[in-house]
């Protein structure tokens, strides 16, 4: 993942931080996407917030569930590692079926499934923790489909939905906190931001880059001089992570956007 798919906060909510009654121009907004960007990163990578509508196409490889090859050829299967036989991640339909696996963690919101162009009834599915697709009733997702034509026609299969971890209210409260330190630097007032601000005028007043050089994990905590956002970073990551911990199991394949 590239970085955070929505701002934290809006324009108003780094205004009403900032006391000033009017969000007039682009600046709120810029620096509210500013702020929710280096959050992003220095609290390893986690709350991308609400990034969607994506519409996949799932449909089943020539994969073999939980089989491994390993480098010198020695063939491993889901009993060797103690893997029920039930719980495929890696393919659709090819150990349970009802279960469709979806990129991106969580799941917000489904927001259509359509089969063969008509839309599933909301009622026949669910959410299962917090990254499948379960069809209910003993019911079975498509196991293949023509991906040649659009999800509108037969034999087609398509889920529409939104993904990604909100931040908790500190967050929020800690970008509003940046953000306003941001609009006062660029606005000539007064800020207590640390020196290594560096800022980039374009089209009248924006803020491009951020060199936060004093800004740092040391002595085992967050130093950023803004209460808000150390007791943030203090409580999301402590250890000073760069991005979310992925683990990897043997024989069970992997998909970058899945840890998204």
């Amino acid at each position: 993942m590239a970085g955070p798919c929505s701002p934290w906060i809006s324009g108003d909510d780094v205004a009403e931080c900032c006391n000033v009654e009017t969000t007039s121009g682009s600046l709120f907004d810029t620096v509210a996407w500013q702020a929710t960007e280096l959050l992003f990163e220095i609290s390893g990578r986690i709350y991308a917030y609400e990034c969607g509508p994506r519409t996949v196409r799932p449909a089943c490889d020539s994969c073999v569930c939980g089989f491994q090859v390993l480098s010198r050829g020695h063939v491993i299967g889901p009993g060797d590692y103690g893997y029920p036989l039930d719980l495929c991640d890696s393919c659709l339909a090819a150990c349970d079926p009802s279960l469709v696996k979806l990129a991106g963690v969580p799941i917000r919101e489904i927001e259509e499934v359509l089969i063969d162009g008509v839309v599933v009834n909301p009622a026949d599915y669910r959410v299962f923790n917090d990254r499948y697709l379960q069809r209910l009733n003993n019911g079975h997702w498509p196991h293949s489909q023509n991906l040649t034509l659009n999800d509108t026609e037969e034999n087609t299969f398509s889920i529409t939905y939104t993904y990604g971890a909100s931040p908790p209210s500190l967050g929020v409260s800690a970008a509003a906190s940046i953000a306003c330190e941001l609009y006062k630097e660029c606005d000539g007032q007064t800020c207590v931001l640390p020196k290594g601000v560096t800022r980039i005028t374009r089209q009248g007043i924006t803020i491009d880059k951020l060199a936060f050089t004093s800004w740092g994990f040391r002595e085992g905590r967050w130093a950023t001089g803004l209460p808000l956002v150390d007791a943030f970073l203090a409580t999301v990551n402590p250890a000073g992570l760069q991005r979310r911990p992925v683990f990897w199991a043997p024989g069970k394949r992997q998909y970058a956007q899945d840890w998204g």
